[in-house]
């Protein structure tokens, strides 16, 4: 009786830790309006997933660049002769949505805006605009996402 009591513990255990799983954002850039902006698309992703990812440790962080470029990578292994399997649906895996918005006002007007949606629940949990006078430079728009990344 007494074996029989502790591995049901143990199976409980098992059971409860393989329930538990790591929330999981999607992170990307919807629109960018103006040359620059468009150039910076894809740093303005990278910068937002890795401030998700310190802030949030547990969690998992894909965006839209790192899909496109781990399915063009997977799509030359493939034409080379490669038989690996790719698992699309870890990088598809979102409980978060975070949506980014990048607009060039002017030479020297930018609209930033960011909003997280609970995708599940199909809810905005978060949104943060900020206007910034800068210059159209990647230390200006670093800035700008890192403030509104802040905001979020």
């Amino acid at each position: 009786m007494k074996r029989f009591t502790i591995f049901s513990a143990l199976v409980l255990v098992v059971s409860l830790m393989s329930m538990a799983q790591k929330p999981g954002f999607f992170v990307k850039c919807t629109e960018a309006l103006g040359d620059t902006a468009a150039k910076y698309t894809m740093n303005f992703e990278r910068l937002v997933g890795n401030q998700i990812s310190e802030a949030f440790h547990c969690a998992t962080v894909n965006t839209q660049s790192s899909l496109n470029a781990r399915l063009a990578w997977e799509k030359d292994y493939q034409m080379m002769g490669g038989e690996s399997e790719l698992n699309v649906c870890q990088y598809l895996k979102c409980d978060y949505l975070v949506t980014l918005h990048m607009i060039e006002a002017n030479s020297s007007l930018l609209n930033v805006s960011a909003t997280c949606i609970n995708f599940r629940k199909k809810e905005v949990l978060a949104e943060a605009y900020k206007v910034f006078n800068t210059s159209m430079n990647y230390a200006g728009f670093a800035s700008a996402c890192t403030e509104v990344n802040s905001e979020l």
